[in-house]
């Protein structure tokens, strides 16, 4: 058997079939699951997640990530909860397709101010999209 870059051993495996969770151990190798199972072979480095729970990414059906991911493209939010895929658009709204003008995504609203003046109602709602990448540059980072 070929060595594994990272070998999980005792964790409890939920693996998405509808089959009740089991005790298991993962085998890694590169950034993909090469094995799970009773392992057998070497490891680079070995972890043990005795009381932890492995799962497959969770999707999330009903998110508002399609308006913030051209600016935090790697979501990490998204990540950190386990979440690998997820439905935009769902309220009907959403930036895609992306054409030369778009709108502000929601947490950049309360500077719409800088790029047009206004005393009630912003009259423009489209900006062009370098103009909206150089505020989110400029306020997130």
């Amino acid at each position: 058997m070929e060595e594994l870059d990272l070998r999980i051993e005792n964790a409890t495996v939920v693996d998405g079939s509808g089959k009740p969770a089991y005790r298991a151990s993962i085998g890694v190798r590169g950034d993909k699951v090469a094995s799970v199972g009773d392992l057998k072979g070497d490891a680079k480095k070995t972890i043990d997640a005795e009381g932890l729970t492995a799962v497959p990414g969770f999707i999330d059906s009903h998110s508002h990530a399609d308006w913030t991911i051209l600016f935090f493209p790697k979501c990490e939010s998204f990540v950190l909860q386990g979440i690998t895929s997820f439905v935009g658009g769902q309220c009907g709204g959403s930036p895609a397709p992306i054409e030369d003008m778009i709108p502000l995504p929601g947490l950049a609203n309360e500077y719409i101010h800088e790029l047009v003046s206004f005393k009630y109602y912003p009259e423009k709602q489209l900006f062009p999209r370098e103009q909206v990448n150089e505020l989110m540059k400029e306020k997130f980072g």
